[in-house]
């Protein structure tokens, strides 16, 4: 997750000059089909899924919408050999964006890769990213286990899956002692999972648990992961968590 420092993402493997390209024309044609449209007073294309809009029946920019629509999958087909290929792609693309803390460019992305195909598993993990971001802890769990009941995900979801249990046991309001016990418990599991599992970024991993840890009050816990994750990289843990964390606990000898 762009805050958390995520790297884990695939390269773009596509001619340079032919995505920049793309890029530009994607924008300028996305950028004036969407001016004006908003939902709940949020441009509609940084709500996930275009925010339920139905590009096809809204009354007034539907002309200008289809023709934009038409103009982004009949290149990106033509380009990538189908609309799925595409949607990878443009997966990747939005996940660079995010990794550059450009969520609104991310965005705009993760929502052209699910119109190009709304059963891409990952433009869901991306859409929960950026909700993460924005504090909506709980859109964001939905949509990723969205994503998941769709097919496979890369194994570095999981960290993410288990922050955003934590976060909605922080942060859900209304909710009861059971209820936030259980997002606990399911955070938990998923992190006790993603340890065992070889295909999980340990840095990263360790990093997220560390972190959740901090956030939940539980310091000794969150510098033992800290321990960890020092064990499987050279580089150095976030300034700001060991600023934090040293604050509440210093770290033990």
């Amino acid at each position: 997750m762009c805050k958390l420092g995520v790297v884990i993402y695939f390269c773009l493997k596509e001619s340079f000059v032919f995505y920049r390209l793309l890029a530009l024309l994607v924008f300028a044609t996305s950028s004036c089909a969407t001016q004006g449209v908003s939902v709940n007073g949020v441009q509609f294309d940084q709500v996930p899924m275009y925010g339920g809009l139905d590009r096809n029946t809204n009354p007034t920019p539907t002309p200008t919408l289809r023709a934009a629509d038409e103009k982004l999958i009949q290149d990106t087909t033509q380009h990538y050999g189908s609309r799925e290929k595409a949607s990878a792609s443009f997966t990747d693309t939005a996940f660079n964006y995010y990794r550059q803390c450009n969520v609104d460019f991310a965005m705009r992305r993760f929502n052209q890769a699910w119109l190009m195909n709304p059963n891409n598993p990952e433009v869901y993990w991306g859409f929960a990213s950026v909700l993460h971001d924005q504090g909506k802890f709980y859109d964001g769990l939905k949509l990723l286990e969205i994503g998941l009941s769709k097919g496979p995900i890369q194994k570095g979801y999981m960290p993410d899956h288990a922050v955003l249990y934590a976060g909605c046991a922080r942060h859900g309001q209304g909710i009861s002692l059971k209820q936030r016990s259980d997002f606990l418990e399911k955070s938990t599991e998923i992190f006790e999972a993603a340890e065992r599992d070889s295909e999980v970024s340990k840095p990263y991993f360790y990093f997220q648990w560390a972190r959740t840890h901090y956030a939940l009050g539980e310091y000794t816990s969150a510098w033992e992961k800290i321990k960890e994750y020092r064990k499987y990289t050279s580089n150095p843990v976030d300034d700001k968590l060991l600023t934090r964390l040293s604050e509440k606990l210093p770290e033990p000898k």
